[in-house]
């Protein structure tokens, strides 16, 4: 999934399709699926590094 990831990232939408015999792997395929790709898609990482220099910043300036 992982390196998959950049082809996600351009796609302005995907479904993933997960088959199992059974239900039991299902909460953890999701768990990972979420973990690998939706997390990571979702986050802004552009606004993640601001928020580290702001953050940073007032840390340094004793905030």
């Amino acid at each position: 999934m992982e390196t998959y990831l950049p082809l996600f990232r351009q796609l302005s939408e995907f479904r993933m399709l997960y088959a199992s015999p059974t239900d039991v792997y299902f909460p953890k395929a999701a768990e990972v699926f979420d973990s690998l790709v939706t997390i990571p898609l979702a986050s802004d990482i552009a606004e993640d590094v601001l928020r580290y220099f702001h953050i940073r910043k007032e840390w340094e300036d004793k905030h």
